[in-house]
C-alpha cells in the first residue's frame, strides 16, 4: 500500500538505491528489473541488461519470465528497429508461455512499428498459432496463409537458403532449435571467441543477443 500511494518519482528512487545495493555479479536479473523500474527515459545499457536476463531466463526455461524482462527492454529501447524485434521475441515467449492477451499486446505493438515484411510474416504466423491456441479454429487457416503469402514475396533465387530455414523452423521448430544451440555452444566453445566474448562482456551481459547473431549466421 506504502508503494503503491508513493510517486513516480518516490519509487524510482527507490529502485534506484534498490539497484545499487544488489551485486550484479550474485543477482544481475534483480539488479537489472531495479534498474529498469529506476529509469525516468529510454535508456539502451538498461535494455540490454534485462535482455541478458531474458537469456539467463529463457535457457531455464522461464519463458514468462523472459518475456517480462524484454517486454520491459523493449520499452526502455531507443531504437525503433531494435525495439520491434525486442518486443516480438517477447511476444514468441508470450506465446510459448501461455499469456495470449500480453502476446497480442506486443504483436499491435510490433505491426506500429518499422515496417518490415519478415516481421510482419512472424507476427501474421505468431498470430495463427495463437488463433488455434485460443480456439478460434476458423481465423487461424486465414492468418497461416497470410503468412505464406508473405513468404513467397521472397525471392526463390536469392533468397532460398532463407526460405529453406524459414520452412524448417515451422516443420521441425525443435530440431532447428536444438541445431541453434548446439551452434551457439560451438561459437563460444572456441578459446581464442569466447576470450574475447568474456573480455568485452558479450558472455555474461548479451547473450540473447550473441544467440540472435548465431542465428542470423546459420540462416
Amino acid at each position: 500500500a506504502v508503494y503503491r500511494s508513493a510517486s513516480a518519482e518516490a519509487r524510482r528512487r527507490v529502485h534506484r538505491a534498490l539497484a545499487e545495493a544488489t551485486s550484479q555479479e550474485a543477482d544481475p536479473d534483480r539488479r537489472a528489473w531495479h534498474l529498469a523500474h529506476a529509469a525516468e527515459n529510454r535508456d539502451e545499457q538498461v535494455a540490454a541488461e534485462l535482455e541478458a536476463s531474458a537469456g539467463r531466463a529463457q535457457a531455464r526455461g522461464g519463458l514468462a519470465a523472459a518475456a517480462a524482462f524484454l517486454e520491459r527492454s523493449a520499452t526502455l529501447t531507443a531504437d525503433p528497429e531494435l525495439r520491434a524485434e525486442r518486443e516480438l521475441t517477447a511476444a514468441r515467449n508470450k506465446v510459448h508461455a501461455g499469456a495470449p492477451d500480453g502476446a497480442r499486446i506486443l504483436l499491435d505493438k510490433v505491426e506500429s512499428g518499422p515496417a518490415d515484411d519478415l516481421r510482419a510474416a512472424h507476427v501474421k504466423q505468431l498470430r495463427g498459432h495463437l488463433a488455434f491456441a485460443t480456439g478460434d479454429v476458423a481465423m487461424a487457416p486465414v492468418l497461416l496463409l497470410e503468412t505464406a503469402q508473405r513468404f513467397e514475396r521472397l525471392d526463390p533465387v536469392r533468397d532460398h537458403l532463407r526460405i529453406v530455414y524459414l520452412d524448417a523452423c515451422y516443420e521441425f521448430p525443435f530440431d532447428v532449435t536444438r541445431a541453434l544451440e548446439l551452434a551457439f555452444f560451438r561459437t563460444f566453445a572456441v578459446p581464442r571467441i569466447a576470450e574475447r566474448l568474456a573480455a568485452t562482456g558479450e558472455f555474461t551481459d548479451r547473450p540473447l543477443r550473441r544467440y540472435d547473431d548465431t542465428d542470423i549466421l546459420i540462416s
